[in-house]
């Protein structure tokens, strides 16, 4: 499958390395699941970019009900489930 036919869901995909990965998709026309935890202000600006590539959604990626609630968002949101994931959140210790 070709990024351009991907939806990856990029967690902590708002800020630093999440974001230059979350722009490097973009740019190949993927699809792209922001998640992020604190950092909405940044999401807001992606998804309002790219509005039909972006999503932009809240979640703590520690939290299995929140993650459950960011996969179905995403599906509801695309029309299709998400088919790949960039695991780049950091959680604070």
């Amino acid at each position: 499958m070709h990024i351009c036919d991907q939806i990856v869901l990029v967690t902590g995909g708002a800020r630093g390395l999440g974001l230059a990965i979350t722009e490097s998709l973009i740019s190949e026309g993927a699809r792209v699941v922001v998640n992020y935890h604190t950092s909405k202000q940044q999401a807001d600006v992606l998804a309002n970019k790219y509005p039909k590539q972006v999503f932009a959604y809240q979640a703590d990626v520690t939290n299995k009900e929140q993650v459950q609630a960011l996969f179905l968002a995403a599906k509801e949101h695309f029309g299709s489930a998400i088919t790949s994931i960039v695991n780049n959140a950091l959680v604070n210790f």
